[in-house]
């Protein structure tokens, strides 16, 4: 039952991936492909990419300052809050 569920949710969720509303009729598969790896290195790459910064940026001050115990408490922090969220 729930992936009968998931499946309904992510086929509504992403119905302009499977489906050109302006011509009426299905994309082909290789559209269809090239729209998810669009979406996942866009999603993947954008949000990597400002996490990746975040920790780049925060982790030299916080070592010299001798606050190392805080950048992990902190990169623990946000991994916790991103993965309850």
């Amino acid at each position: 039952m729930l992936k009968l569920l998931l499946k309904k949710q992510f086929l509504e969720i992403f119905q302009v991936y499977f489906y050109d509303a302006k011509k009426n009729k299905d994309r082909s598969k290789t559209s269809t492909a090239m729209y998810f790896v669009l979406f996942l290195l866009l999603v993947f790459g954008l949000l990597g990419g400002i996490f990746t910064f975040l920790a780049a940026k925060l982790c030299m001050p916080l070592i010299h300052a001798g606050m190392d115990w805080m950048y992990f408490a902190l990169m623990g922090l946000i991994a916790v809050l991103l993965g309850a969220f």
